[in-house]
């Protein structure tokens, strides 16, 4: 029985929340925990002890009640309101301009994608592969309900994501597919000056393909967003597949 095995304890964030997940989910969802805790040369194996000061509590939550349940609820406990308040603290100020359901559902998908985003910055640094895949599953499904994406989810996924990561493309596509200029009287505007330039030149180039396409949807069927090899990736793999061409032919001659 899991319940019965050894638990770890794992600090989370600036403030070290503490939590005590049971050692066998953490070594069999996550590559890094199975590296950290499988072998006697890291410390965290000797101490039973996990600190992880840049992760935020949202993300390690979701993280949890991922391998202990296999889902992620998209339940308001706790609030999105009170948890994203911090983040997103002009809100308030314009909640007086639209009828209140709508400005209720705009604030909950935006702020439910921003903690999909960070569960998924978790997933995709932590190893955790399933975790990774249900997570963009539940971001497209959210971002086909035809709202646009927070700037701060945007800046912080380019910020901590690899260039090549299909998450992105997805969060550009969801800007994309709603976006007018008066959604930027939601943000700060130091908010959109510190936009990153990877996610403005995509957005350009993704807006230029669809106005050469107007019926094409911005929001791509979840199979598109695969992940591909960057450039140094996929140059490495061409001098390798040279090299191996090259060896062949001094074989065989």
């Amino acid at each position: 029985m899991i319940f019965s095995q050894p638990t770890i304890t794992v600090k989370v964030g600036e403030e070290g929340q503490e939590y005590h997940v049971h050692e066998p989910l953490l070594v069999h969802y996550s590559g890094y925990f199975r590296g950290a805790l499988g072998s006697g040369i890291f410390k965290e194996a000797a101490d039973r002890v996990v600190t992880l000061t840049d992760v935020k509590p949202l993300a390690f939550e979701a993280f949890m009640a991922f391998i202990y349940t296999k889902s992620i609820s998209r339940t308001k406990d706790p609030d999105w309101h009170t948890v994203f308040s911090g983040v997103f603290p002009r809100l308030g100020e314009h909640c007086k301009l639209i009828d209140e359901d709508t400005v209720t559902d705009a604030i909950d998908i935006r702020c439910i994608v921003y903690g999909l985003a960070c569960s998924y910055v978790f997933a995709d640094r932590f190893l955790v592969p399933e975790l990774s895949q249900t997570l963009k599953d539940l971001t497209h499904k959210e971002l086909s309900t035809n709202f646009t994406v927070w700037y701060e989810t945007i800046i912080y996924a380019f910020q901590t994501l690899p260039e090549n990561d299909p998450y992105l493309e997805l969060l550009v596509d969801g800007h994309c597919a709603e976006w007018q200029p008066s959604c930027d009287d939601w943000e700060d505007r130091a908010v959109i000056d510190a936009l990153p330039s990877g996610f403005l030149y995509r957005a350009m180039k993704r807006m230029f393909e669809l106005h050469k396409d107007p019926v094409a949807p911005a929001i791509r069927p979840l199979s598109h967003y695969v992940k591909r090899a960057s450039s140094e990736e996929a140059k490495d793999e061409e001098e390798a597949d040279s090299g191996a061409k090259d060896q062949k032919v001094a074989l065989l001659g």
